[in-house]
């Protein structure tokens, strides 16, 4: 393979997009995590347990071939978010297990398809290679950092100031 291997630039992907989240997310005040600019839009927090639940169940099902509960992975993540710190070192804590996976994969693996769980056939397929999975995860998260940029906005914040 010529350049880079997929795991170091999906790692590099990974890391660069929850930097930019991460800063976003300290802006925010532990009552921030409550609010959605109108009733019936997701709150921050709401969107940031999906961003790690989405991610939890993607690893799990790529390093274990196991589906978790969407329901109990994310109920974790909303007992963590006391506050925006706490639910960020909870996001990271599966962000870390998503790395691992990466480490400790090979090329050819991430290369490789392999099962998609039944309930996701609808969405990628009965199969997908494991570094499209992963893929997923970056984009999935990118598009709600979008999101909670947004919002800040709307809130009058500057979330440029900090670029």
């Amino acid at each position: 393979m010529n350049g880079r291997p997929h795991a170091e630039r999906l790692e590099n992907n990974l890391n660069e997009i929850r930097e930019e989240l991460t800063k976003e997310v300290l802006e925010l005040r532990t009552e921030d995590l409550g609010w959605a600019p109108r009733e019936g839009m997701k709150t921050y927090q709401a969107i940031l347990q999906e961003v790690g639940t989405m991610e939890q169940l993607c690893t799990r099902w790529l390093a274990k071939t196991e589906m978790l509960s969407w329901p109990e992975v994310d109920g974790t993540l909303a007992a963590a978010a006391t506050d925006p710190a706490s639910l960020m070192r909870a996001m990271d804590a599966i962000r870390a297990e998503t790395l691992q996976y990466l480490r400790d994969s090979t090329e050819e693996s991430l290369e490789t398809p392999v099962d998609v769980a039944p309930d996701w056939h609808q969405y990628m397929g009965p199969t997908l290679e494991p570094e499209e999975f992963i893929r997923w995860v970056a984009r999935h998260e990118y598009y709600h950092l979008g999101q909670i940029v947004s919002y800040r906005l709307i809130q009058g914040a500057d979330p440029t100031a900090h670029a």
